[in-house]
């Protein structure tokens, strides 16, 4: 039986319960003393308490300057049932995005909590990838690495439509890089396609309850190409 099936005979089940001792759905009893419950987080507790962990370059919980203990952070708390990630004064230089996850606050100190990027780096493609190719192959190495968030864009010299995709580099021989997921476009040499360590600092994609408070970010603009706004940006959500 389909989840959607499940959860319609589950409505009409409720409907038909409340029905049975007179009572229509729209006018079920006020919720005023919420009780956690599995499956339904429309009337949770404000709880006084949730898990906490203290991030810093030095004094922390969890300590490091790249967005490796920053990820690692709000992975363990979305593990414990959400609660905040507090970043202590200090400065982290991103080679990658900060994926943020549901039900967790992302709190910095102020001004004295920096996040950041280096100069980013653009490479031509050296050989085609089609759709589903999870590689590509670069014209140099460069500076790129294991774990860096990498934009790939091509504009169609026909239409001229732009392509641009974002993944992250998990293997690499040489010149030949492996990505996170499979590529949903062409790129084509004769589309001229590059490679750029291009990436927004936090993103969010098919979360909910999130929190980014109190912090600095700087997208390092004199040393960084553009990177359009429906893909990038300090903070890019979406979903």
């Amino acid at each position: 039986m389909s989840a959607s099936r499940r959860r319609f005979l589950c409505q009409v089940g409720a409907v038909s319960m409340l029905a049975r001792f007179g009572v229509a759905a729209d006018e079920r009893p006020e919720v005023t003393n919420p009780r956690a419950t599995d499956g339904d987080e429309r009337f949770e507790p404000a709880w006084d308490e949730k898990f906490r962990v203290m991030v810093g370059n030095e004094h922390g919980e969890l300590n490091g300057r790249s967005e490796i203990v920053l990820q690692a952070a709000i992975d363990l708390v979305a593990a414990r049932g959400g609660g905040t990630v507090h970043l202590l004064p200090g400065a982290w230089l991103l080679r990658n995005a900060v994926t943020l996850r549901s039900g967790v606050r992302l709190v910095g100190s102020g001004a004295e909590t920096l996040l950041t990027r280096g100069p980013s780096e653009t490479i031509l493609l050296a050989a085609d990838s089609d759709w589903y190719d999870q590689e590509i192959t670069l014209q140099d190495a460069g500076g790129i690495r294991v774990g860096d968030g990498i934009a790939l864009m091509a504009k169609d010299p026909d239409t001229g439509r732009q392509t641009v995709i974002k993944r992250t580099v998990t293997a690499r021989s040489g010149k030949r890089l492996k990505l996170n997921d499979g590529l949903r476009e062409n790129l084509w040499v004769s589309a001229s396609p590059t490679c750029s360590t291009l990436f927004p600092l936090l993103t969010a994609e098919y979360a909910e309850d999130v929190v980014i408070e109190n912090l600095t970010l700087d997208g390092n603009r004199q040393n960084t190409a553009n990177f359009n706004g429906n893909y990038g940006g300090c903070i890019f959500l979406q979903d």
